[in-house]
This record gives C-alpha cells, sequence and structure tokens, in this order.
C-alpha cells in the first residue's frame, strides 16, 4: 500500500526541494509527521549518506519510519555506544546513520569525530545530516552543541527538526546556537553569541547572569532566517479560516464576467487587457479588489468595487479581538485599505517592501496598545514578521499560490495566542476560484486556465 503525505507534510515537502535549497528549519507540531517528510527529502536528494542525529529512544522511530516511507534501496545503522563502526564497503544506495546525542559529548566524540569526517571526505562534503529535537543545541555553550556545529561544514545539506519555535525573538541564544550548525554564514553578521545577543536584545544582569529585558531588530532577525523556516502542523484539528461572504456591486460583477468572457473591458475612458490566461485572472483578482491597470499600465481605484471590500473589511474587523494582522497582496491595495484606516480612525502600522525602519514598526504594532493593526504585503518581506502577538490575519486580498497562503496561516496556527485566519471573498467572482485553489482543489487554477484558453479558441 502507498503511503501519501498529508497536506501540511506536502507543502512542508515542496518547501524542502525548492531549487537550490540545502537547508531548512522543519517547525513542526509533535506528531504532524516531520519524520516521514525527512526521509521524503532524503529520497528526493538522495545522498549517500544521511547522519540522522537524535535522542536515544528515536531510533526506533527512524527505523520503522525509514522501512514505511522510503522507496528507494537504503542501509540503516546506529552509531550508539558499543554498537562497531560499519566499513564504507557495506554501504550500498542511501546510508542511514543514526546518532544520539549523547556520544557527542567530549570522550564519546573522540571516537565519533574521525569517523564522521573520513564519511565527508568519501563523499565529498555531499552528505545530509538531519538533527531531530534540534533544540537540544540550542545553548551555544553546551559541549554537544560545540562539537556538532563545526560540522556544518562537512555535510552540504541540514535539516533542523523541532517542535520548540526557532524564531522566538525571546530565546535569542536558542535562535544563535541552532543557527551557526544551520546556516554557519550567521558568523559573517555576529561572530559570536554575545554580538548575536547584543544586537537583538537589550539585557540587564540579574545576580551575574544576562536577563533580557526585551527583544529589538525583530525584523532584520526574521528577514535573516524566515527565508529557511518551513512551518508544519500535525493531523488534529486544521487552522481555522473563515470565508467571509459579501456581495459586489451590479456594474462590478458586470465587468468581471466580461472581462472573463473576452479579456477587454473598459471602465470609464481607459480600455484594460486581459488576453493571457494569468493576466486576465489577475486583472479580475485586482477588479474585485478594488482597483486595476489600463492597457498603459497605469493603476486606477475602481471605487464600487473598492467601496464594497472595504466595508466588507470593516466588517471582519467588527468580529476581532486584540490586534489585527491585514495581508494585502498589491501595493494599490495597501493603498486603499491605509485611506480607509484613516477615515474610520484606525491607528495602524505597515510593512512592505519600502519601509525603512522596520524594526522599530514591529515594536510599535507589539507593544503599543493603541495600535490595532499591522498591515503587510506579504510575498513583499517573505512573511519575515513576527505574527504571533496577532489575535488574527485577515486577507484582505490572496493570489493563488497556496505555499504561500498555507504557510502563512499554519505559523498562525502555532502562535500562542490561537488566532483565526479570515479570506475575504467576493461572492460569484474570482476570489471563490482563489478560495477553491488553496482550499479544496490545489489544480483548480490549471483547470479554470484551460476554460479561459477554450473560450478563447471558441
Amino acid at each position: 500500500m502507498l503511503l501519501k503525505l498529508r497536506d501540511s507534510q506536502r507543502v512542508a515537502l515542496d518547501r524542502l526541494t525548492e531549487p537550490g535549497r540545502h537547508f531548512a528549519a522543519l517547525w513542526a507540531e509533535p506528531r504532524s509527521g516531520k519524520t516521514a517528510v525527512a526521509l521524503k527529502w532524503v529520497e528526493h536528494v538522495m545522498p549517500k549518506v544521511v547522519v540522522i542525529v537524535g535522542p536515544k529512544i528515536a531510533e526506533a522511530t527512524w527505523r520503522g519510519e525509514a522501512a514505511k516511507w522510503l522507496t528507494v534501496p537504503y542501509k540503516f545503522f546506529p552509531l550508539t555506544a558499543g554498537n562497531k563502526y560499519p566499513s564504507p564497503s557495506m554501504f550500498k544506495g542511501v546510508t542511514l546513520l543514526f546518532v544520539n546525542y549523547d556520544q557527542f559529548g567530549k570522550a564519546p566524540f573522540r571516537r565519533l569525530g574521525p569517523f564522521l569526517s573520513i564519511l565527508s571526505k568519501s563523499i565529498q562534503g555531499q552528505g545530509m545530516m538531519l538533527l531531530d529535537e534540534s533544540h537540544s543545541i540550542k545553548t551555544p555553550s553546551s559541549v554537544i552543541g560545540r562539537s556538532i556545529r563545526p560540522l556544518a561544514h562537512k555535510w552540504h545539506y541540514r535539516l533542523l527538526m523541532t517542535g520548540t519555535p526557532v524564531t522566538n525573538p525571546n530565546r535569542i541564544d536558542d535562535v544563535y546556537g541552532q543557527w551557526t550548525f544551520l546556516d554557519p554564514s550567521i558568523r559573517d553578521h555576529w561572530a559570536s553569541a554575545r554580538d548575536f545577543r547584543e544586537h537583538f536584545g537589550e539585557w540587564t544582569n540579574v545576580k551575574g547572569f544576562p536577563e533580557l529585558i526585551r527583544p529589538r531588530n525583530q525584523y532584520e532577525l526574521n528577514q535573516y532566517i524566515q527565508h529557511n523556516v518551513i512551518t508544519m502542523v500535525g493531523p488534529g484539528n486544521p487552522v481555522p479560516i473563515k470565508k467571509f461572504l459579501y456581495t459586489l456591486p451590479p456594474e462590478v460583477l458586470l465587468q468581471h464576467k466580461t472581462m472573463m468572457k473576452s479579456g477587454v473591458i473598459t471602465v470609464g475612458d481607459r480600455e484594460v487587457i486581459g488576453l493571457n490566461p494569468l493576466v486576465r485572472l489577475l486583472r479580475m483578482r485586482t477588479l474585485v479588489g478594488g482597483w486595476l491597470k489600463d492597457d498603459k499600465e497605469d493603476s486606477f481605484t475602481v471605487i464600487p468595487a473598492a467601496r464594497a471590500r472595504l466595508t466588507a473589511l470593516g466588517k471582519v474587523l467588527g468580529k476581532c479581538d486584540g490586534k489585527v494582522v491585514v495581508a494585502c497582496t498589491h501595493l494599490w491595495e495597501i493603498k486603499l485599505v491605509r485611506r480607509y484606516f484613516k477615515i474610520k480612525n484606525i491607528r495602524y502600522e505597515l510593512i512592505t517592501g519600502n519601509t525603512k525602519n522596520k524594526n522599530h514598526v514591529i515594536e510599535l504594532f507589539q507593544r503599543d496598545p493603541y495600535v490595532r493593526v499591522l498591515l503587510v504585503q506579504p510575498r513583499t518581506v517573505s512573511m519575515a514578521v513576527d505574527i504571533s502577538v496577532a489575535n488574527d490575519l485577515i486577507w484582505y486580498t490572496s493570489d493563488f499560490s497556496y505555499v504561500t497562503f498555507k504557510q502563512a496561516s499554519d505559523r498562525i496556527k502555532l502562535s500562542p495566542a490561537n488566532p483565526t485566519v479570515w479570506f475575504i471573498c467576493g461572492r460569484n467572482s474570482v476570489d471563490e476560484d482563489v478560495w477553491t485553489t488553496l482550499q479544496e482543489d490545489h489544480n483548480h487554477l490549471a483547470t479554470l486556465i484551460k476554460r479561459i484558453r477554450r473560450r478563447h479558441r471558441t
């Protein structure tokens, strides 16, 4: 029987197998199936040697999961205390070597270290090292961590696996302790844990020990690490995503229908063209979002559509308590939302690619009780925003990118505030197609494009 990955697992694997990626941090809920995802990444990369580092009790899990998920030839060897190390001549296909963290203590590592170095050289450093429960090396000064981190240069493919947040700005040492293994280039920016600690936090001393007063420069920290953080949730209750339906004005629906049918509409004295299927869908999405680009690539507001969308946003905000993140795909939508917030006297902060002091913005959002909304453009900032203080995430607009939507929504689920994700959706519009693609049928976009092409040929 062929085993299948769950939705969240498939998205995580898609991120892991992105072209050019050779390291990542898999931040996963307990029992979310991170071992299966890691093994499927092994199967994708096909390294000759994979070193799996984990707690002693995890050995049986890795052995059993490998038998279930790997469909390529492999051999499994434990390198625990008392075991004879296997000869490379015994390796065939993919070789999995399980080592528990205790073997990286001072005495055991005198035996293990040279063996790992010989293995790495024999495969020109193109092996893989996975750290299961990687928070075991979170303390920068720990003996085990100091043995493991220098190995990063000898193993090209690296993965952190943990259920403990690897991006928590209040645990600065934990981030540095793990990231110096995952991405050793972090030392080019901050040579020591102390440099890293002082750059990203304000500290005091309590009985001779440093104590964090508050984190700082959080945007810079998130921008540096978030691209390599992959979030995965378990098989339990899904992320609560609520679709908020609203009715579009009749004239907007007519324009939307005409654009779908012919790819050309006239709005006032402006002509809007979308002959290519993807461009046509983009024009339909922006129309519902309250704006368009004409044939000269000049943007303009479609007032009836914008008014309806912003009214819907106001109703959703009325259902939210506490702090809210509002995500807009395009800058023109941010312009419309900002104007609406000004009229409604809603205090907000803004982060786009053009925002200069992003760290200051995030701190204001987190600490100022009167700032209710953080307005973001997710693709521009690569979601390098700590949304864990938010009570709700509102997608004012979203594109068809399932990975972007899923990762942001999963990260919300893993935050302590346990918020709700809202999806604003124009009834009987392309928004419904976006929803279907993101939530129900991930192949729906391809089906929609085929339908447009058939209609264009006829």
